[in-house]
């Protein structure tokens, strides 16, 4: 799956031949907004995915759905890794009773 960025750039954008700085000017953010969205380093966050979605028609959920669909699909990093392999879950059958 790609970064929603770099989707948004490869389907809306590129097509249009638009400009990193008309992108910029439309969604009225700042040039490295947008190319940070186009290289896939600038998340998709409530504010961008409102711009986005006046911009294609689509819904902010949409695109935030991409972003976390995205997000799902990229490897934990190393110190997620071990914290993960500390917690323990909670056992639902544990509740202390309440006196």
């Amino acid at each position: 799956m790609k970064h929603p960025g770099i989707f948004f750039y490869t389907v809306w954008v590129s097509p249009r031949g638009y400009s990193i700085e008309r992108v910029a000017h439309e969604l009225r953010v700042s040039r490295s907004v947008v190319a940070g969205l186009f290289a896939g380093t600038m998340n998709v966050d409530p504010d961008i995915a409102a711009r986005l979605s006046k911009y294609t028609g689509k819904t902010r959920r949409y695109w935030l759905d991409l972003q976390v669909s995205y997000d799902l699909e990229q490897p934990p990093c190393d110190h997620l890794v071990m914290d993960l392999q500390r917690i323990h879950p909670i056992g639902m059958w544990e509740i202390p009773c309440q006196k």
